[in-house]
């Protein structure tokens, strides 16, 4: 046998001293040469053993020339320059290195990000031009509680993630690879990561499926706050896109380590931005990580000519099957057993392509079924489902021993409709997919309200129940609810987006499927699963594969819409707007913001959407519909909007006072919503905009932008309008008695002493009932997403247990339910569940001793107030009970930033038994003189029928 050969095919390091010493005890003859092309490349390695590989592209032509090969190695995390297929068809193993360079290209991506955020090439380049601070670059925000995305999850992701973690960074990932939760980690989907982060960094292979990955639709989505980090391929990203999104200010700045073409043409637009940090593709580089990359792809072909398996080969699988006669090897290297996995993926830096067979027995053999219970819970976990509230019962036990076995948490309620009103509560606080689940028959007809209320406001929920055996379908089986008897499935039916029953094993993956891209794409909201306890026990095929992205078509939009729109817009003398949810679940505040601020339109929001713009913004009306503003009902029923821009807002009963006609603007409704069936329901649409609203309005703005070239906008006087109505009728009903010392305390007293204790950023969740008024009208959101009410079902007892969710989903956030004693007394048992569970919610209970609106609403009609009223009870000792500290509050000023402070620094769930003035009518006229209406025109219709 012949000394053996081995080739450098191209070398950016100018000797081989650190590969000749690894390779020496093979006494080969080790190579170095300067391949430019195929040709010279076919040249030299025709008759080797091994080969190295640095950029020059191995391709089919040249592996089938090989005469001897058995591995190249690539000086790399990917294996960009290798055609694979080839080499694996040749019985060739191509490997690369997977870390090599975690650290260092971390701490480069940790030093563009630090550097976009505190502006330091702004500051170099103004001190070195003589100006000494003489004006700071805005906005510098501290990075404390910002959001990291990372696209991918490998080794240096997880590294990148562990640094900004020490920085206060709440991290975003959307990978494809198992991932355990934590506390500052959570995974999303791939829309969610684009919207939600304020720093973007790529961490995947360049593939046919990513290149291109990032474009313009993709940067149109970000935060124009947002920065955008690559130190991963270049290719995945479109740089005329990129530039475009600067330029126009789409998002904030880059930093880019790499690029499409290195080194970049000088006619390269990303050149010529300040925006943009450039370094020369050194992300991986040190000393150090030189020597590691040299040595590490120095011992793969090492290892294969000594006749061991390689210990990163990106084929490995196929090829020992091919040496083998087809059967996967016994033993297999650490690396590869977690790649057979799934855990470890193809190409650099995360999201590439696991084989997806399943999980592996003690023989390194992969386990081909597993129980469709265990396949749901997996499913879930790798969805990054962290959380599943519910109560146990016999049918779902399969699906508790899974949970036991999983990373996921369950959170035992004391009833299923706090199961479901939690579940509701920590996916509008996450903007994840919330999970509750129950047992068969009352078990699962206990979640209808819950779950009902979450479809009324579009709220992404997975819902989970229990059957008899299907051996069992109309035996009369305990607590059956199958289609032979009482069909849960069908009642689920007309509450959410979706309802089905798993009859076989086999058909619960795409069921699975099916039910969770309703509940999260398009119009979101609750989606139920009914499985019968045998086919939870069945095995089937494989693990859960994840989809890389579910189907959506929320994302279009019509671009002739939009011109129209834009062009309504620019005509405007008098517009307004009216937000309501559907901004706050498209995330798009800050777009409907800056577009009030671009002509000072006047803003309110539905009371579903209040604080979506900031109530204390110069531009805020406060809250239209039910126990609005004076402010909003001057504006907006004026008889003088000419235009109306509506974002995400059905005008359904709650939001317009009953369909208040004077509501209609003069020229055009301009009318934003996902579902195409809202639009022009209540109030007929000039211009229909169907689509996301975060989409519609980014468009929007680029639209008026360009309009603006050539058409002059002459609307101002309407601002001058809204100043002098703000001076003249106010914010506030009766705005005297929020500094009241009154006794029995008032409740206008109280929302003003909780809204000067909690800080600005504090979770606040208002129940059904009375209290629901005084909160709406007197208690000031001031950012978005932190005033939440569930309104289109309008259920007492939500808001105990909804916030219990939402500190799952925020704990480090306050917590605050405003409740009235009649919705504590109804699901006040979930206190003890946050006791258990140790999260500190603080209920502040309005205690009258009688259900306040119905009996405030039956004096205003003239009804008597049969049972509205109740003894009063001790709700602080309730509290104490159930293990919460319990505190009675009866004077003004008791609740102050002070005893907050203190019951925060407590961490303990804690209720205040606060003693209103049981006296004083909540501000419910316009909905009691809707039901007024309603009930004289029901009398009309019954009178027309006796006449015919």
């Amino acid at each position: 046998m012949g000394k053996l050969k081995i080739v450098v095919t191209d070398h950016r390091f100018g000797e081989i001293r650190h590969e000749e010493e690894v390779l020496r005890p093979l006494g080969a003859e080790v190579i170095l040469c300067t391949c430019k092309t195929e040709d010279d490349v076919i040249e030299q390695v025709w008759d080797a053993d091994g080969v190295l590989n640095s950029a020059v592209p191995i391709g089919r032509r040249v592996i089938e020339k090989m005469q001897k090969c058995k591995v190249i190695a690539y000086y790399g995390t990917g294996v960009d320059a290798i055609e694979v297929d080839a080499a694996t068809e040749r019985g060739i193993y191509v490997t690369n290195v997977r870390d090599y360079c975690s650290q260092e290209v971390a701490e480069h991506v940790m030093a563009f990000l630090l550097s976009l955020a505190r502006k330091l090439p702004n500051f170099d380049s103004s001190v070195r031009a003589g100006r000494w601070k003489e004006s700071l670059p805005q906005p510098i925000r501290s990075l404390k509680g910002l959001k990291l995305g990372l696209f991918g999850f490998g080794k240096i992701a997880q590294a990148v993630a562990e640094k900004a973690k020490g920085l206060g960074l709440e991290i975003l990932v959307c990978s494809r690879r198992e991932i355990a939760p934590s506390a500052q980690l959570r995974v999303v989907d791939f829309e969610t990561l684009l919207r939600e982060s304020d720093f973007l960094s790529l961490h995947t292979a360049l593939t046919h499926q990513t290149h291109g990955r990032f474009g313009e639709r993709e940067f149109r989505m970000m935060k124009p706050s947002a920065y955008f980090i690559n130190a991963a391929r270049g290719g995945l990203v479109d740089e005329n896109a990129l530039a475009r999104a600067l330029s126009e200010k789409w998002i904030a700045g880059a930093g880019l380590d790499v690029l499409k073409s290195e080194p970049p043409q000088p006619e390269n637009d990303l050149l010529k931005l300040d925006s943009v940090i450039l370094s020369p593709h050194v992300g991986w580089f040190s000393h150090d990580s030189n020597q590691r990359l040299r040595e590490s792809a120095a011992r793969e072909v090492l290892r294969v000519l000594k006749g061991e398996p390689p210990l990163s080969a990106v084929n490995f699988e196929e090829v020992a099957k091919t040496k083998s006669g087809g059967k996967p090897p016994v033993a297999a290297p650490p690396a590869q057993e977690a790649a057979w996995n799934g855990n470890e993926l193809k190409g650099a830096n995360g999201i590439g392509s696991g084989n997806g067979n399943g999980s592996k027995n003690g023989n390194g053999y992969h386990r081909k079924t597993i129980r469709t219970a265990e396949y749901i819970i997996r499913y879930l976990e790798r969805m990054g489902v962290q959380y599943i509230f519910g109560v146990s019962g016999g049918t779902i036990s399969p699906l508790y021993r899974a949970i036991a076995d999983s990373g996921i948490r369950d959170v035992l309620t004391k009833h299923e409709g706090g199961a479901s009103f939690m579940a509701d509560g920590y996916a509008r606080v996450s903007g994840r997919l919330g999970v509750c689940m129950a047992t068969a028959g009352p078990g699962a007809t206990n979640l209808i309200t819950g779950v009902t209320s979450a479809h009324a406001d579009s709220i992404p929920m997975l819902v989970l129940t229990g059957q008899v055996s299907t051996d069992y379908f109309g035996r009369g089986a305990s607590q059956e609810g199958s289609p032979e008897a009482g069909d849960i499935v069908q009642m689920f039916k007309h509450v959410t987006r979706y309802s089905g029953l798993a009859f076989k094993a086999g058909k619960v993956p795409e069921l699975l499927r099916k039910a969770l891209t309703h509940a999260l794409h398009g119009r979101k909201g609750p989606v139920h699963l009914s499985l019968p306890s045998d086919v939870l026990r069945e095995e089937i095929d494989g693990i859960p594969e994840l989809e890389r992205r579910l189907p959506s078509a929320s994302a279009g939009f019509d671009r002739e819409a939009i011109r129209k729109a834009a062009t309504a817009i620019l005509r405007a003398k008098h517009p307004a707007m009216l937000i309501g949810h559907g901004c706050l679940l498209s995330d798009a505040c800050e777009e409907a913001r800056r577009l009030a601020e671009m002509f000072r339109i006047p803003v309110a929001t539905t009371p579903k959407a209040k604080g979506a713009l900031p109530e204390d913004h110069v531009l805020s009306m406060g809250c239209f519909g039910f126990s609005g503003t004076p402010l909003a009902d001057e504006y907006l029923l004026s008889g003088k909007v000419d235009v109306l821009i509506a974002v995400g807002t059905s005008f359904n009963e709650w939001a317009t006072q009953g369909w208040k006609k004077e509501l209609a603007p003069t020229q055009a409704l301009l009318q934003i919503d996902i579902d195409p069936r809202e639009i022009g329901k209540n109030y007929p649409a000039a211009v229909p905009l169907v689509g996301e609203a975060k989409v519609i309005l980014t468009e929007l703005l680029y639209e008026i932008q360009r309009q603006r070239k050539w058409v002059v906008y002459e609307g101002n006087g309407h601002f001058e309008e809204l100043t002098e109505l703000r001076s003249r009728v106010g914010l506030m009903k009766r705005p005297e008695r929020m500094k009241s010392d009154e006794l029995p305390l008032k409740p206008q007293r109280l929302m003003a002493d909780l809204r000067a204790s909690l800080p600005a950023d504090a979770l606040v969740f208002v129940d059904g009932g009375a209290n629901r008024s005084w909160a709406t009208h007197y208690f000031s959101a001031l950012a978005p997403h932190t005033f939440f009410s569930a309104t289109g079902m309008a259920s007492m007892g939500y808001g105990v247990a909804a916030a219990v969710g939402a500190k799952f989903a925020a704990p480090d956030r306050i917590v605050a339910s405003i409740v009235g004693d009649g919705g504590f007394l109804m699901n006040g048992m979930e206190v003890a569940t946050a006791v258990a569970y140790n999260k500190p919610v603080i209920w502040v209970v309005l205690n009258d001793g009688r259900y306040g609106m119905i009996y405030h609403g039956r004096q205003i009609l003239g009804y008597p107030t049969v049972s509205s009223e109740y003894p009063m009870c001790d709700v602080a000792k309730v509290a104490e009970g159930l293990g919460a500290r319990g505190i009675q509050i009866h004077e003004p000023g008791e609740i102050c930033p002070s005893l907050i402070r203190e019951i925060v620094e407590s961490g303990t769930p804690t209720v205040l038994d606060v003693r209103i003035d049981p006296e004083e009518v909540p501000l419910i006229a316009e909905r009691v003189s809707s039901l007024k209406r309603g009930f004289a025109e029901r009398k009309e219709h019954a009178a027309d029928r006796v006449h015919a």
